[in-house]
């Protein structure tokens, strides 16, 4: 699926926090049942939250993120007339929270410089 975003924001010190949109899409699929029989989706998301990323002394890092995404599944024709597969609705929305609940949502890792601040441009 191709994914394009945008992120605008600052750098304050070992703090990175901003504004991040992101869309995927389109992007069509097959979905093939047991039996063979197969219909087709287009699908598309886009996700729009702040983050702020935090680097440590130690070189680790902390992540926040809050925001929303939404999604949208648009079926082909065969899927609306075919009984078997059970789709009741051309297009399908559906939204999740940023982070999910319930769900640790959170980088994890460690900063290595590999480019010295010296050598660059």
């Amino acid at each position: 699926m191709p994914l394009r975003g945008e992120f605008v924001g600052v750098i304050e010190g070992n703090v990175l926090r901003g504004h991040w949109k992101v869309t995927g899409g389109p992007s069509r699929v097959t979905i093939t049942n047991a039996n063979g029989r197969s219909y087709g989706r287009t699908d598309s998301f886009h996700s729009d939250y702040d983050v702020e990323v935090t680097l440590q002394p130690n070189g680790s890092i902390q992540h926040a993120a809050s925001g929303k995404g939404e999604y949208v599944w648009e079926y082909d024709d065969v899927a609306l007339q075919d009984k078997e597969f059970n789709v009741k609705e051309k297009i399908h929305r559906g939204s999740w929270n940023i982070p999910p609940e319930g769900v640790e949502w959170r980088i994890e890792g460690t900063w290595k410089e590999t480019i010295s601040a010296k050598k660059r441009p």
